[in-house]
């Protein structure tokens, strides 16, 4: 077993993988409660540039793109996961995100294919 210290490291080093290796890059204006539903619909576009549907990844996000789907107030519900830590929320009945510290990594959203964490 792992103590949270030691969770907080591995998260920070998945993280950083996923944010140094990710390609097909989306340029963004900044994400903000009047674009949201624009912006995901260009992420869309470019998931299916890359054969696959935006509905099927996992979207990280940055904080302030949580906050900017709160502000749009969009429809979103909460999935409360056992096997899960982070939480997931679902936005728009399609999409399931989660919010990490990408904006560190220069990233306002992420798509990530699940098989990706196989």
């Amino acid at each position: 077993m792992i103590n949270r210290g030691e969770a907080a490291d591995i998260d920070n080093f998945v993280l950083n993988k996923i944010a140094t290796s990710t390609t097909n890059k989306v340029e963004f204006a900044e994400i903000t409660k009047d674009n949201f539903v624009r912006s995901i619909n260009q992420l869309k576009k470019q998931a299916k540039a890359n054969k696959f549907e935006l509905e099927e990844a996992i979207i990280f996000i940055s904080p302030d793109v949580a906050t900017a789907i709160v502000e749009s107030k969009v429809e979103t519900v909460n999935l409360n996961l056992e096997t899960v830590s982070p939480d997931i929320t679902r936005v728009l009945n399609k999409y399931s995100v989660v919010e990490a510290n990408i904006d560190d990594y220069g990233y306002q959203m992420i798509a990530l294919l699940p098989t990706a964490f196989s």
